[in-house]
């Protein structure tokens, strides 16, 4: 038996991992972003600098990096936006990349599904 596409309706992807999820009804296609992945920050090879890489595609344009006591927030510039913003470098691997100069514990942390959304993405590091 052949169903139509528009008369499906995918059922709510749970997995981290899950890069998109879509909801057909009748015509119309709504697709909505669901907030996933991880960053891995680790030593660069310079002295006082960490090197934070992901493969989100979230990064395939410049952001704004703000540290705080206990989160990494990464969020997309406004038009307006003046101030500094960083273009991450994309390996072959896939891989997005970056080096700053700051303190982070090393390790792999993933984004916050609560506080994350298409224009800021939220990595807690300290629980």
């Amino acid at each position: 038996m052949r169903t139509s596409l528009t008369h499906k309706i995918f059922k709510p992807l749970t997995s981290r991992k899950a890069q998109k999820q879509l909801l057909i009804m009748g015509k119309d296609i709504v697709a909505r972003r669901v907030v996933c992945g991880s960053i891995s920050v680790y030593k660069h090879t310079h002295e006082r600098q960490m090197h934070i890489s992901s493969k989100s595609d979230f990064f395939n344009e410049e952001v704004i990096i703000k540290i705080e006591n206990d989160k990494i927030i990464f969020r997309k510039p406004s038009i307006g936006y003046n101030g500094k913003s960083r273009k991450f470098s994309r390996h072959k691997s896939g891989y997005y990349h970056t080096a700053i100069v700051c303190e982070l514990p090393i390790g792999k942390y993933e984004f916050d599904e609560d506080e994350s959304d298409e224009d800021c993405m939220v990595a807690y590091y300290r629980q």
